[in-house]
């Protein structure tokens, strides 16, 4: 009888380790098969969001530069149109903060003014605010006959950029001193073009105050076009300034 017990009790034993096997093995398919649902489930919910987070995160805005929002909004960064879209003809001239160049623009083989500054000779000299009032005037004024129009401005990292029409006849100062004595027509009709265009600013609100032979430019025809708006102030109507600036040799002797 004693060996019929110790038989049974194995038995049982084996069929409770039998049982606690099976068990875990259903837990285990079971556990598994859930995952794999659940899995299967997320996956493409996932996928979907993972795609339009990284397509949002290329359409991200990055913070710029305090260098590049300086000049904003008068001239954009990473513009439509920049350096690359020009040729470089030759240089014809240099001033305080860099140089200008003769460029041809490769869509329309038209003839352009390139001038290119260095922001760091700009930010030095405190003249932020007239780089940008002159590019500003002549994108409001430049439509004018008489008046150079300046149709592209953009920025790199380390330079300014402005587009302006092409003079082909230099300066009005080189005009004056090939030639000491002008035609009296010829002086009549430099006269009257610079009348219209200082007529048309002052209207406009700004004055120039800088107008001196190297700054009207000659065109192809020979006709005015005044330019360099460096200096140029905005006023209201009735109101006056008393800061003094431009070139001293050209300054009245009252001043």
């Amino acid at each position: 009888m004693g060996n019929l017990n110790c038989k049974s009790n194995s038995l049982n034993l084996n069929n409770f380790n039998e049982n606690i096997e099976i068990q875990k093995s259903a837990q285990k398919n079971q556990s598994s098969f859930n995952i794999s649902c659940h899995t299967s489930y997320l996956l493409p919910i996932f996928q979907e969001r993972y795609s339009t987070v990284k397509n949002e995160r290329k359409k991200t805005v990055w913070p710029l530069t305090q260098l590049i929002q300086l000049f904003m909004p008068d001239f954009q960064y990473k513009s439509s149109i920049s350096d690359r879209n020009f040729i470089v003809l030759c240089e014809v001239g240099s001033g305080s903060f860099g140089k200008v160049y003769k460029v041809q623009e490769l869509k329309t083989n038209s003839i352009f003014a390139l001038k290119v500054l260095s922001k760091s000779q700009v930010i030095q000299d405190d003249a932020i605010e007239q780089v940008k009032n002159e590019v500003h005037i002549q994108s409001i004024c430049g439509h004018h006959t008489f008046i150079i129009n300046a149709p592209y401005r953009w920025q790199s990292r380390s330079h300014l950029y402005i587009v302006s029409d092409y003079a082909e006849g230099g300066e009005l100062f080189e005009l004056l001193k090939s030639y000491l004595i002008l035609p009296t027509a010829l002086i009549k009709l430099y006269v009257a073009e610079i009348a219209l265009a200082l007529d048309f600013l002052h209207n406009a609100g700004i004055i120039h105050r800088d107008l001196k032979p190297e700054n009207i430019l000659l065109d192809k025809d020979g006709h005015i076009q005044v330019t360099d708006f460096g200096l140029a102030k905005w006023l209201s109507y009735g109101c006056t300034t008393r800061q003094v600036c431009g070139t001293f040799q050209y300054m009245g002797m009252t001043i």
